[in-house]
């Protein structure tokens, strides 16, 4: 008999198209500007474990297995294969390229200093360093006794001095970690590691996620990789105290960073949206699913703070966006057998209430000046995507006085350029130019020179010996947020002054102009704001 065929559900991945992008162009540019070996982003929504975007580089084509990128993949690889770790892998040379490294890379990279997060959160978790207690860092210390003893240094030798916890993070201090994972203890740091999902599959809807597990060829030999119940010990902390001897996947690594954004709470990471039939009726959709809670409101809080003091004061400066209140952690694993290095930057926004994670890894990236670190080299690419994104998905930026006073610029002089000329100075500024008029040089200005506005302002310029400007009429503002004033004005032509910081939850309170009223494009509106609730539209 023949069996008919039956068509197969249709799926609809969470998957956004325009974040996939983002994060493949920031692959891409990370491989190639860093003769890395391999590169890994991943976007994930942290209050469902949406996973909005997955991106690896470098990709190959399925219908040319001749393809250059493979051998490319593969001559880079082979570079840095030790023996042991000939031992560990299944497949050889361009065989790697085929795996989705996102989710199999486990046995394979150490998280470093990434993992000081979670630490963080078990120490405060259970109370086990007071707010005001201090630990000193002198740049190296010995740990243990007789035999058992070893001096372990902060990363570049560097002495932090006298630190209390809140310091750990923005400081990323190695011998601190150390000591506040002795004080957890074996007991607890493995309790903490299993609830924040390292010690099993995250449960994703794909094939081929890496099982932490061993498998029995590998457990008798490797058992201290893949099996943490029996390698952490009270002697056996002070490695993965900084995220050194461990090895846990990047999926696994976002998916417990978002349970930290997300008030503790460990969620399940899914890509499958939901199913349809041939004519486009839901068969079935993935809710969100609450693994368990990992840690209390109040440390996932707590930690937050830390982390975003990375972004102000630590290393972790240069992912700071203004308006959007960045939290992340960078790490700077070193496999001591080969020497490799692998970049990471995981972090999320806003700090204070967040929406999307963002997470880059770098594996074996080159530097012409042999610099490295994940700062240096993962950050910049951090926020190459998260950038885009917190404004592609319409998150709301809240400035502070100092970063308002970062974004104001005075208005060039351009009258008597050329109109390249003015559009230079216009772009030096942060502005852009619209000339109207058909000379080449210019003959007004609207904003006049001097005056004080918005980054990311407009410049009317006329060429005409006797320019008829522009007439636009001032709308309410009032109610508006800053996201949507900004992007008001610049569509009615005027520009904006933002007076004052802006609240956390503001809107437009008041406006130097009043609506209706017809002004020259280009001209400044000055703004204020007060919190929602406080809000006067008259």
């Amino acid at each position: 008999s023949v069996n008919n065929a039956v068509s197969g559900s249709n799926l609809v991945l969470t998957i956004d198209p325009t974040i996939q992008d983002i994060l493949q162009e920031a692959c891409n540019k990370a491989y190639e500007d860093y003769s890395a070996t391999y590169t890994c982003a991943i976007a994930m929504e942290v209050k469902t474990g949406k996973v909005l975007g997955m991106a690896l580089t470098p990709t190959f084509d399925l219908n040319n297995n001749s393809d250059d990128s493979l051998r490319t993949y593969a001559d880079r690889y082979n570079r840095f294969v030790s023996k042991d770790w000939q031992k560990l892998k299944e497949f050889q040379g361009v065989q790697m390229i085929w795996n989705n490294r996102a989710l199999t890379s486990q046995g394979y990279l150490q998280p470093g200093s990434v993992f000081k997060m979670f630490l963080v959160s078990a120490a405060l978790d259970e109370g086990v360093w007071s707010d005001g207690e201090e630990f000193y860092c002198g740049g190296s210390k010995t740990f243990g006794e007789g035999n058992g003893s070893r001096t372990y240094r902060c990363y570049h030798n560097t002495a932090h001095h006298n630190e209390t916890i809140d310091m750990l993070l923005p400081n990323s201090c190695n011998l601190f970690s150390i000591e506040l994972a002795e004080r957890l203890g074996a007991e607890k740091f493995f309790d903490y590691y299993e609830a924040f999902g390292f010690t099993e599959p995250t449960g994703i809807d794909t094939a081929t996620e890496a099982d932490p597990k061993p498998s029995d060829e590998l457990k008798e030999e490797y058992n201290q990789y893949f099996d943490p119940s029996v390698y952490f010990d009270e002697s056996n902390l002070r490695g993965p105290a900084f995220g050194e001897t461990i090895y846990i996947t990047p999926l696994q690594i976002i998916t417990a960073a978002s349970a930290i954004a997300n008030d503790g709470v460990l969620m399940k990471p899914y890509v499958v949206d939901r199913t349809l039939d041939d004519d486009g009726n839901i068969v079935s959709r993935t809710e969100p699913t609450e693994v368990r809670r990992v840690i209390s409101s109040e440390t996932s809080a707590t930690v937050r703070e830390y982390l975003r003091d990375v972004t102000i004061s630590g290393n972790g400066q240069a992912a700071n966006i203004p308006g959007y209140r960045v939290a992340v952690k960078t790490g700077t694993a070193v496999y001591s057998d080969t020497d490799q290095v692998m970049a990471s930057a995981v972090g999320f926004a806003p700090a204070d209430d967040p929406e999307i994670a963002i997470l880059i890894d770098i594996y074996e990236p080159q530097a012409a000046d042999g610099n490295t670190s994940a700062s240096t080299v993962a950050l910049p690419m951090f926020r190459r995507i998260m950038e885009p994104t917190v404004k592609y998905l319409n998150i709301e930026p809240v400035y502070t006085e100092e970063e308002l006073a970062d974004r104001s610029v005075q208005c060039p002089n351009v009258v008597g350029k050329t109109t390249e000329e003015a559009a230079r100075s216009a772009e030096n500024k942060g502005l852009e130019l619209k000339v109207e008029g058909s000379g080449d040089v210019i003959v007004a200005q609207t904003p006049g020179a001097g005056t004080e506005l918005q980054t990311g302002g407009v410049v009317y310029a006329y060429t005409d010996s006797y320019p008829v400007k522009t007439q636009v009429e001032v709308p309410n503002f009032a109610g508006m947020s800053s996201g949507d004033v900004l992007s008001y004005a610049s569509y009615v032509g005027l520009n904006i002054n933002i007076v004052g910081g802006i609240p956390d939850k503001a809107s437009v309170s008041e406006q130097s102009i009043s609506p209706g009223e017809f002004v020259d494009a280009g001209t400044v509106v000055e703004v204020s704001f007060r919190s929602w609730g406080y809000v006067n539209t008259d």
